[in-house]
């Protein structure tokens, strides 16, 4: 599947390249994106599950976002078009739930490829495209003063993105974007609001 979405870039920007007779410099732009992803790792419903395993009351604590980062490839086709790629990063997501004496945490984090294209007019920026995300997760259990590990969490995919952006003075661009299917499963998703400076 990696390997499909890495094809599918590379044939995207090369498409798109051989349609156009040549480049100016300018065309080709990098950039970094750094913003916050808003994500439900559905704390709520594992605090369900426990108490309902344990027969005690649950309480617990949870992120609702994470910080991203991205470094991303800008190809432009014309005034009105670009195509875009990048990769990125996330920090982790947690949640923390206590059961009395004892406690149980949870903590993904996101990593991935993405390839969209772009239609900008008036100083607005729509994109739609594709990516490609793992999604690692880490478990634990505190007893007592005993931490024991509970093993690992591992899922890839492919995925959408869509989203809107808007060009601000002093050569940055603010954006929100919805991803889809993240690590591959669909009910995996996240509202990234962020920042883009190109060079």
């Amino acid at each position: 599947m990696m390997n499909r979405f890495l094809i599918f870039c590379v044939t995207l920007i090369a498409f798109f390249s051989f349609t156009k007779a040549s480049f100016a410099e300018d065309d080709f732009t990098f950039g970094v994106e750094a913003g916050w992803a808003f994500s439900d790792i559905k704390a709520e419903e594992s605090a369900r599950l426990l108490a309902s395993l344990c027969g005690c009351t649950v309480s617990y604590t949870y992120d609702t976002g994470t910080a991203v980062l991205k470094g991303v490839g800008q190809l432009r086709l014309d005034e009105q078009s670009y195509v875009e790629a990048g990769y990125f990063i996330t920090s982790d997501l947690e949640a923390t739930y206590v059961m009395g004496a004892n406690s149980a945490t949870e903590s993904y984090n996101i990593h991935g490829a993405e390839a969209s294209y772009n239609f900008t007019s008036g100083g607005f920026d729509l994109k739609i495209g594709a990516h490609f995300s793992t999604v690692d997760g880490n478990a634990s259990i505190t007893i007592g003063n005993t931490a024991y590990d509970l093993g690992t969490l591992v899922d890839s995919g492919s995925g959408y993105v869509a989203g809107v952006g808007y060009d601000m003075d002093g050569g940055y661009q603010i954006r929100a974007t919805y991803y889809g299917n993240l690590g591959g499963e669909s009910d995996n998703t996240a509202t990234l609001v962020s920042a883009v400076w190109s060079f």
